[in-house]
């Protein structure tokens, strides 16, 4: 009869701890997801969404962009406001 608890009581902890491990698991994954969506425009400091910002290749690096000036002020001097 012990040896029944025990395994009845041991497969319990068992399942509680799986439990807890995907709930750690799902805060990660949605943390990251949050920092890959926003960036920062390097212009005017606002954070904008990656899906729905204007992009600008330079250096081979992706910037991120607010509005068309910001990207246009962007362009004519990159150097200006990269920190390097």
């Amino acid at each position: 009869m012990k040896k029944i608890l025990f395994i009845v009581l041991l497969s319990g902890f068992s399942q509680i701890t799986k439990a807890q491990s995907a709930k750690e698991k799902v805060k990660v994954l949605s943390t990251d997801t949050v920092k890959k969506v926003l960036e920062i425009d390097p212009v005017c400091k606002m954070k904008v969404k990656t899906e729905k910002a204007i992009q600008f290749i330079y250096d081979k690096k992706t910037y991120y962009f607010c509005s068309e000036s910001c990207k246009k002020a962007f362009s004519a001097t990159p150097e200006k406001y990269i920190k390097k």
